[in-house]
């Protein structure tokens, strides 16, 4: 399936709730993660998209806890190529921010113990915290 990507509304293409990311299909296809205000800030690609999602297997996972976000999808080829292909057109297109922003994994966490200590002195919720330094570093962090 070609999509169009000039004329294409990624709002109107079928999404879940990131926390209800088990109900995406099992399916061949490139896929959109928007924030609060429809803006993709993700595009990848998958041979099966619920297993992709599932758990906490995506690289993105922590940056997206809690924030509004949705994962809308267009089935793609079942061959990678083609898919591959179609997600590297899509991302040069939108030039979503996170595919050009590195992960932030295995630092994270080690500093999570230190923002639950902050947030604990501060009286405020250690998550919201959390997901605002994460929202804070994936926007202002380029790769080098």
């Amino acid at each position: 399936i070609r999509m169009t990507l000039s004329t294409i509304k990624i709002s109107l293409l079928p999404s879940v709730a990131f926390e209800r990311r088990q109900d995406l299909p099992a399916i061949p296809a490139v896929y959109f993660a928007l924030d609060r205000q429809l803006s993709i800030v993700y595009i990848g690609e998958a041979g099966n998209l619920q297993a992709r999602w599932a758990g906490k297997r995506h690289q993105r996972t922590a940056q997206m806890q809690g924030g509004g976000y949705r994962i809308h999808w267009h089935e793609a080829d079942a061959d990678p190529v083609k898919r591959k292909t179609t997600e590297g057109e899509a991302i040069r297109y939108f030039q979503p921010l996170w595919n050009r922003t590195e992960v932030p994994a295995d630092e994270m966490q080690e500093i999570t113990r230190y923002i639950h200590n902050v947030a604990r002195r501060m009286g405020i919720s250690a998550d919201d915290l959390h997901r605002q330094i994460l929202v804070d570093w994936a926007y202002t962090r380029e790769l080098k």
